[in-house]
């Protein structure tokens, strides 16, 4: 069995203000945030993740019209596996979960195929904030935005009720203190 791999996408706005420097830095970060957050969930599957960082009125849109929210927030997930959950990803045995989907959504009978997990999309004007407020710095706050968004792709819904919120935040403790973070 060939090892799993990862492929991430990042794009970063031009409305965002960031010098060369910090975009290769924050790419980075994010790169080791979603590697992380992939290996914890998943042994045994290749993804494919695309990552937006944004501004304030790109984000707004989007809640506005996804979530029906008329306001700017941190980070949103969009996944694109409605029945991938944790028994499927955990357990290499079982068929794939690009497999039950409609055929024009199926990956390549390549058994190495990566199969597209999602976007995530950060607002970060709104990370910056949160990370000064917090007191700790922007690599940390797009990390932690990170994981947070991968457990929604994989299916986790701390909005679902009580346990389910448990058990996410759990992993996503669990995650960030692999990061170091």
């Amino acid at each position: 069995m060939s090892a799993r791999s990862i492929i991430i996408d990042i794009t970063i706005r031009k409305t965002c203000s960031l010098s060369l420097f910090q975009r290769r830095t924050l790419r980075l970060h994010i790169r080791r945030a979603i590697r992380a957050a992939v290996g914890e969930l998943s042994r045994a599957k290749n993804f494919e993740v695309s990552v937006i960082l944004t501004d304030e009125q790109e984000m707004r849109a989007l809640n506005h019209k996804y979530r029906g929210k008329d306001s700017v927030t941190d980070v949103l997930s969009f996944p694109l596996q409605d029945n991938l959950n944790q028994e499927s990803v955990h357990n290499p045995d079982l068929k794939s979960a690009a497999t039950d989907l409609p055929p024009e959504k199926h990956a390549p009978p390549d058994a190495h195929a990566h199969i597209p997990l999602g976007d995530i999309v950060v607002c970060l004007p709104r990370a910056e904030q949160q990370a000064k407020d917090a007191r700790h710095p922007l690599k940390r706050e797009l990390m932690f935005l990170c994981v947070h968004s991968v457990l929604h792709l994989f299916g986790y819904d701390h909005e679902k009720d009580k346990p389910s919120a448990a058990k996410m935040f759990a992993m996503q403790a669990e995650i960030m203190k692999g990061l170091s973070l």
